[in-house]
């Protein structure tokens, strides 16, 4: 198990309402916590780090809409993408675009839904939730998607697109 998984595993381990006041700075969150939490999370930097960055992705995990393009388009907006700047992060096409802003996809594929993660940065839980809410469970099939979204945080979409060519699935890019 890795140190952020162990620390993880620890602070969901300690309490559930540690972090059940979701917030967005990691002031106002370390503030927010009993005393025992607090010396807990603040004992380093690498854990108030963490701490900040957990408290992020329960907040925007608060704030799903449950509808993939929805959701889409409040990442597309948070990031301040407009269709150039979406379709070249994502490599998808502007017509895909623009159903995703006519709210016209029903079942996106799973390779649209990696280049969107990828594109719009939306790594780990909040990339697993997004897949969730495209209609995947996530199950062993899934497994090589997962472990990108939690590992390969920072990469860009050729280098993941490299690792689930070599795991032998459909390349995320469109020649």
């Amino acid at each position: 198990m890795s140190a952020v998984q162990e620390i993880t595993r620890q602070a969901y381990k300690r309490k559930a309402g540690t972090v059940s006041v979701l917030r967005k700075s990691e002031n106002n969150a370390i503030q927010s916590l009993s005393d025992e939490n607090k010396a807990f999370w603040t004992q380093s930097e690498a854990h108030k780090r963490l701490f900040a960055e957990i408290s992020d992705e329960l907040f925007d995990l608060s704030q799903l809409d449950y509808g993939f393009c929805a959701e889409v388009r409040k990442y597309i907006k948070m990031r301040g993408y407009n269709k150039v700047t979406f379709c070249e992060k994502t490599l998808l096409s502007e017509k895909y675009y623009q159903r995703i802003m006519d709210d016209a996809i029903n079942q996106p594929t799973r390779e649209a839904v990696m280049s969107i993660c990828i594109g719009l940065d939306i790594w780990g839980y909040l990339g697993e939730e997004l897949f969730k809410i495209a209609g995947f469970s996530i199950n062993a099939r899934m497994i090589v998607y997962i472990k990108i979204l939690h590992l390969f945080r920072g990469h860009d979409i050729y280098e993941c697109d490299e690792v689930l060519r070599m795991f032998g699935l459909p390349s995320i890019i469109k020649q």
